[in-house]
């Protein structure tokens, strides 16, 4: 994550400050001496080197724990409530805190840590995340960049570069466009649909009729069946009990496609006075005729020798 990210001199190893700390710690009265002291009785020789890393270190940790507990004042990192023991413990160096205080990196007024101008020489604000830039919104603006800077010593260039953008963002727009218009009726399908309303006894639901007749796009024989199958269908006695109750809706009937579903073979018992049976016979025999005429056919002649 950024915000774990401190930033670092990579010759803080040779800063006279960490020298003069390394000192410090190494030299008698400090309470880090007294492990020197039991290193040395063990036959291990602590150099003044070892102890100039071992400053970094703390250094590292002590700056990195308090840039996320502490707040901000100016260019200042102030931590309230501690004393230079909490220093000790965190950089695991006895005295190292008093050695801080010592060269100026730290300053304690009223149990008050304050790191001088922490933000302005060694750490950099971190950025907050709603702020921080995503690797796409990077890459966008480094194109743009590119595209900017290749294209300034070639108008022609630019001039192209317009034209192509303002062409598929015409290009998108006319896809929208047909994705939001309603399909096209084929030739005929409005008069072969009204054949078919006109037919159908239950009138209900016309626009969804519609939208189911032209996704069924019926060829003519089809067109033919569907008005005979009505024709009988208005005079069986499932249609014409009840005043019709058990007819489905139109759009129903063309989407489960009810022209393949077996005929009725029982009859209604009273007799038909519904128009609509009479009206699907008309619709069924002058649509033949319209379709006969169109394909040019003649009907013989019942007077003609044979």
């Amino acid at each position: 994550m950024a915000e774990d990210w401190i930033k670092m001199r990579t010759d803080l190893y040779r800063d006279p400050k960490v020298c003069l700390m390394a000192d410090l710690l190494m030299a008698d009265g400090f309470d880090s001496d007294r492990n020197i002291c039991n290193v040395t009785r063990n036959g291990a020789n602590v150099t003044r080197n070892v102890f100039r890393n071992a400053v970094v270190g703390g250094l590292v940790t002590v700056w990195g724990t308090f840039r996320h507990r502490g707040k901000r004042e100016g260019d200042n990192l102030i931590f309230t409530y501690g004393n230079s023991d909490i220093l000790d413990d965190i950089a695991d160096l006895p005295g190292f805190g008093a050695a801080m205080v010592a060269v100026g990196w730290l300053v304690i007024v009223d149990n008050r840590l304050v790191f001088p101008n922490f933000f302005s020489d060694y750490n950099s604000e971190v950025k907050p995340a709603s702020l921080a830039k995503s690797n796409a919104q990077r890459q966008a603006e480094y194109r743009a960049r590119k595209a900017v800077s290749g294209n300034n010593d070639d108008p022609q260039k630019r001039v192209t570069n317009v034209t192509l953008r303002n062409d598929r963002e015409e290009k998108s727009r006319e896809e929208k466009s047909k994705e939001n218009t309603p399909p096209i009726p084929p030739e005929g399908g409005d008069g072969e649909f009204e054949s078919f309303w006109n037919s159908y006894p239950k009138k209900t639901g016309k626009k969804a009729a519609l939208s189911e007749w032209l996704n069924l796009a019926p060829t003519p024989e089809l067109v033919a069946r569907i008005l005979a199958d009505l024709a009988q269908r208005c005079q069986s006695q499932a249609w014409t009990n009840d005043d019709g109750r058990w007819i489905p809706n139109p759009a129903k009937y063309i989407q489960e496609e009810r022209w393949n579903d077996e005929q009725p073979t029982r009859k209604a018992t009273k007799p038909i006075s519904n128009e609509a049976a009479n009206e699907a016979f008309r619709m069924q025999e002058e649509y033949l005729r319209e379709r006969s005429r169109h394909l040019n056919i003649r009907k013989p002649d019942d007077s003609a020798e044979t």
